[in-house]
C-alpha cells in the first residue's frame, strides 16, 4: 500500500512538473510572438504556406512508404527479378536491402522528395512496377507543384487587393 501511495504521489508530481513546463513554454511562445509584428495578411500567407508544406510532406511520406513496399515485394513478382533495394548504395558499397531500416526509410523519403522537385537521386526503378510508380509520382509531383504555386499566387494577389483597397480608403479620409 505504501508503494502504491508513493507511486501515486510521484506521478502527481510529474504531472505538476509537466504542467509547469507547459505553462512556461506558453509564456515564452506568447512573448516571442508579441515581439513579432506581422500583419494579418502575413499571418494568412504564413498559415497557408505551412499547411501546404505539411500536406506535401505528408504526401511524400506516403509515397516513401509505397516506394519502400514496392521495393520489398516487386522483386518477387517482376520480370527482371530486381528492385531498387537490390541496388548498391554509393555511400556504403552495400545493397540497400542490407542497410538499416532507418537508412532505407530515409533513402525512400529522399527518392519521394526528388519526384516532387528537380533533385537527383542514386536510386532508380529496376522493374516495370517501380517504373510505373515512378511515372505516376512524377505526374503527381507536376500537379502538386502547380497547385502549390497557384494557391500561393492566388492568396498573395488577394492580400495585395485587400491592402490596396485599404490604402484607397485611407486616402479618401
Amino acid at each position: 500500500a505504501y508503494q502504491d501511495e508513493a507511486f501515486t504521489k510521484s506521478t502527481k508530481m510529474l504531472r505538476v512538473l509537466r504542467l509547469n513546463k507547459l505553462a512556461r513554454a506558453t509564456i515564452i511562445f506568447q512573448r516571442s510572438f508579441s515581439r513579432v509584428k506581422l500583419s494579418s495578411s502575413s499571418w494568412t500567407l504564413l498559415g497557408l504556406g505551412s499547411r501546404l508544406v505539411t500536406i506535401v510532406l505528408y504526401m511524400n511520406h506516403l509515397i516513401c512508404c509505397i516506394w519502400f513496399w514496392l521495393g520489398d515485394v516487386s522483386a518477387d513478382v517482376s520480370f527482371t527479378g530486381a528492385s531498387w533495394l537490390g541496388l548498391k548504395s554509393t555511400a556504403a558499397d552495400v545493397k540497400f536491402r542490407d542497410l538499416s531500416s532507418e537508412y532505407q526509410y530515409l533513402t525512400s523519403l529522399h527518392w519521394a522528395l526528388t519526384q516532387m522537385t528537380p533533385g537527383s537521386m542514386e536510386v532508380t526503378p529496376q522493374n516495370s512496377i517501380e517504373r510505373v510508380c515512378n511515372i505516376l509520382c512524377l505526374l503527381m509531383g507536376l500537379a502538386v507543384s502547380s497547385l502549390l504555386i497557384s494557391q500561393l499566387s492566388a492568396k498573395m494577389v488577394r492580400v495585395q487587393t485587400l491592402n490596396h483597397s485599404r490604402l484607397v480608403e485611407m486616402d479618401l479620409l
